[in-house]
């Protein structure tokens, strides 16, 4: 079945456009959900907040997705729920849908995270370096979940910073999957190579959205990570990592373009259209680098002898929950090599050098906070 591109203004869960999302807020979209979703309790976080599951669809294709492991990565949180509500409509492709797979979600594994928009639970334990010794509760939970269910497939949804580039070029990675390795010697068992087509087909419908953004993640092997864990145990799995779309700190577009990618995946297991990708398609996705900074500063010699000329100021934006907002925060810059980096937002001084002249005398941070503003 060929895919067709839905309405998603209409589908798109209201009042959740924020990088800050609570649990509440994840509740309040949830409860607007029809009974074709079916709600389960799975257990309580180390601060004793509930964990969810909710499961759609009776076909033979089990599909298991869990989000928010870290609670300060919302962005695929938000395209999983508003993927929910796609779902929830009564349309002919999600009839079809529904009889060929049944998806098992958790929106949110890491409620206690959540809360306090932080990337550990509240034992301040990486619940994705957690599943080997499973000491957190939540690790549990999601351990057990797949044991009982026994997924065909398994989604291992992740936000990932704006330091990311696709290959050799200043081109965010906007978007970034990889199939986990299942062994040390990354060796591509039928299971794996499977997980690796998927990936090949979501790539395929991105390129017309964000032209060469989709990036390949580091496949190193660590049994510890979730998603290396359920691969080795033989289930198909995809890392999905969210990232930074041009003057998109909200993340509104990159999360639209997840809620397209996880449609894009049902669709092409549902219909096994995976099968007609090749390997090497995925294994020609660019890899992700790390040469991005949210502001470069050049040429900051102009200001002050301390620095010297092909050196630049590399500034990173800070995230910090400010009562219930995302509040950015400039890091203290870092002196670099300036052709080492790219800028999301590049400064040149040399380019203002007569204004910045009349200021030379000024404290040089306050020069810089002036051009952050």
């Amino acid at each position: 079945m060929k895919i067709k591109e839905f309405n998603y203004a209409k589908i798109k869960a209201p009042g959740i456009d924020q990088r800050y999302l609570s649990p509440e807020q994840i509740d309040q979209v949830t409860a607007s959900l029809s009974v074709l979703w079916q709600k389960k309790l799975l257990g309580y976080s180390v601060e004793q907040r509930p964990i969810y599951a909710w499961s759609w669809g009776e076909g033979p294709q089990k599909l298991l997705m869990w989000s928010q492991m870290h609670g300060n990565e919302s962005t695929t949180t938000r395209g999983l729920l508003d993927l929910m509500r796609l779902l929830d409509e009564d349309t002919e492709w999600t009839r079809q849908i529904k009889a060929l797979c049944t998806l098992c979600v958790v929106p949110v594994l890491n409620p206690d995270g959540a809360h306090a928009y932080t990337r550990f639970n509240a034992a301040g334990i990486d619940l994705n370096r957690d599943a080997q010794a499973q000491t957190q509760p939540e690790s549990q939970y999601l351990i057990a979940l797949f044991n009982s269910w026994k997924p065909d497939f398994c989604f291992n949804l992740h936000d990932q910073r704006t330091i990311y580039h696709v290959g050799d070029h200043p081109v965010p990675a906007t978007m970034s999957f990889l199939a986990p390795a299942a062994d040390d010697q990354r060796s591509i068992p039928e299971h794996r190579a499977r997980a690796m087509q998927v990936i090949s087909d979501i790539n395929e419908w991105l390129q017309s959205y964000i032209p060469e953004g989709v990036g390949r993640y580091d496949d190193a092997y660590n049994i510890n990570c979730v998603g290396d864990t359920f691969q080795t145990l033989g289930t198909p799995t995809i890392l999905f990592e969210a990232g930074h779309f041009p003057d998109d700190y909200s993340r509104i577009n990159t999360r639209a373009l997840v809620c397209l990618s996880l449609y894009t995946a049902i669709n092409s297991i549902a219909f096994d259209l995976y099968v007609y990708q090749d390997i090497d398609q995925y294994l020609s996705v660019p890899q992700n680098g790390k040469r991005f900074v949210d502001i470069l500063v050049k040429s900051p010699y102009r200001l002050s002898s301390i620095w010297r000329q092909g050196q630049a100021l590399a500034i990173t934006l800070e995230e910090k929950l400010v009562n219930g907002a995302i509040q950015w925060w400039p890091s203290i810059p870092e002196v670099v090599e300036e052709n080492a980096f790219w800028g999301h937002k590049t400064y040149d001084i040399a380019l203002a050098q007569e204004q910045l002249l009349l200021q030379s005398k000024e404290d040089v941070w306050s020069v810089i906070q002036n051009l952050i503003k």
